[in-house]
C-alpha cells in the first residue's frame, strides 16, 4: 500500500471546485470513500480530491484497488469517450486551447484504450491503464516505476498471448435443477490460462428475496470469483401435454 497520486496539479483547482460544487470537502471526502468501499477498494483511503501530498493530507491504495476503480470507470460511457481522447482543441472568441493526452499508450499501443498518469513525490511515477483486442479486456496498474509505459506493453502482450475469455453463465441457457422459470440477466466471462477450464464449477443457492430466486456462485479452485444474482420469471407458464 502506498501513497496514490489520482491527478496531476494543474487539475487540482478542477477537483476543488467540484468538490465545493457537491457539498463541500468533508461530505465530498466521505462520499468518495463511501463509493471506494462499494465497489470493493478496502485498503483505499481518500483524504482530498485530488491525490497531491498536502499537509495532514495522504490518500493510500494499493495496485489491485485501483484496477477495481478503473474496471467500475470503463463501465462509464463518458469516461471511456474523454479516457480515450488523444488530443482535442477548443477554440474561444478570445483564446485557442489545445490538449494532448499524457498518456503515451494510446499513442504508442495499438490496442490501449485509456488510462491515467500521475506522480507525486511521495508516490513517484504511477500508472493505470486499460487495453482491448479481440474479445478480452485488460487493465494494468504499476505504481513506482520509472519505465511504466513499456511495462505496460509487456503485460499487455502477455496477457493477450496467455489469457482467453470463457462464457461461464449462459444466459440463454440456463438450466438450474428443478426450476423452470428462473433466468439471469448477464452473461458472466472470465479469464483463463489453458487447461484452467477444469478448475471451475458453478452451484446455484437458493435464497428467496422479492423476485430473487438466489443466485449462481461461481468458483475457481473452490474459492468464490463471481456471484451472479438468479430470477424468478413472473410470466412463466408451464407448457402441458398438449403443449400450452
Amino acid at each position: 500500500m502506498i501513497n496514490f497520486c489520482c491527478f496531476s496539479v494543474h487539475t487540482r483547482d478542477a477537483a476543488i471546485a467540484i468538490e465545493n460544487y457537491l457539498g463541500g470537502h468533508d461530505t465530498f471526502i466521505k462520499k468518495m470513500n463511501i463509493k471506494a468501499k462499494k465497489i470493493g477498494m478496502k485498503d483505499t483511503v481518500f483524504e482530498n480530491s485530488h491525490g497531491l501530498d498536502e499537509s495532514g493530507e495522504e490518500n493510500y491504495s494499493t495496485v489491485y484497488d485501483m484496477a477495481l476503480l478503473m474496471k467500475y470507470a470503463n463501465n462509464l460511457y463518458d469516461f471511456r469517450e474523454i479516457d480515450s481522447t488523444k488530443k482535442i482543441n477548443v477554440e474561444t472568441n478570445k483564446n485557442y486551447y489545445s490538449w494532448t493526452n499524457k498518456n503515451k499508450l494510446l499513442f504508442s499501443y495499438k490496442y490501449a484504450t485509456g488510462g491515467k498518469t500521475g506522480y507525486t513525490e511521495k508516490a513517484k511515477r504511477t500508472l493505470v491503464t486499460s487495453a482491448t483486442k479481440s474479445d478480452v479486456n485488460l487493465i494494468a496498474v504499476t505504481f513506482v516505476d520509472s519505465d511504466d509505459f513499456n511495462t505496460h506493453k509487456r503485460l499487455y502482450e502477455y496477457g493477450f498471448d496467455t489469457y482467453k475469455k470463457y462464457l461461464i453463465i449462459n444466459k440463454k441457457n440456463l438450466k438450474i435443477k428443478g426450476y423452470n422459470n428462473v433466468y439471469v440477466k448477464n452473461n458472466y466471462y472470465y479469464l483463463l490460462k489453458q487447461g484452467e477450464y477444469k478448475n471451475i464449477s458453478t452451484e446455484a443457492i437458493i435464497d428467496r428475496k422479492e423476485d430473487k430466486l438466489g443466485y449462481i456462485s461461481v468458483k475457481f479452485n473452490d474459492k468464490e470469483i463471481h456471484r451472479e444474482p438468479l430470477y424468478i420469471d413472473k410470466n412463466y407458464k408451464k407448457k402441458t401435454i398438449f403443449g400450452f
